[in-house]
């Protein structure tokens, strides 16, 4: 799967949905730039925030919940050409919403 689903959490903060493999890990790091949403694994030795993810269906998809970034709701589509096994880099400079998709 080569995107994920960003959706408003009814409290507070976003909520990023997704099959991609990376979201099978535990823990996630994410950090937001201007153009580019990046997850990453974390290291064993790595001592900073991270998000946990959870399973959300039996149908594979898993979310993370952040409060740490806002970022408007819509589908992302990840950057093949900066992404690897270790990193996979989402453009946030281009979404389509819910009545797009």
């Amino acid at each position: 799967m080569n995107y994920i689903t960003v959706t408003k959490h009814k409290q507070n903060g976003i909520v990023l949905n997704s099959k991609h493999p990376m979201f099978k890990n535990e823990y996630l790091i994410l950090k937001l730039s201007d153009e580019y949403l990046d997850i990453s694994v974390p290291t064993l030795d790595y001592n900073g925030r991270m998000s946990k993810t959870t399973a959300t269906s039996k149908y594979g998809w898993r979310h993370v919940w952040t409060k740490d970034f806002d970022l408007a709701p819509g589908r992302y589509y990840i950057d093949e050409s900066e992404s690897d096994e270790d990193l996979a880099v989402f453009d946030v400079t281009y979404t389509r919403n819910r009545s797009q998709i």
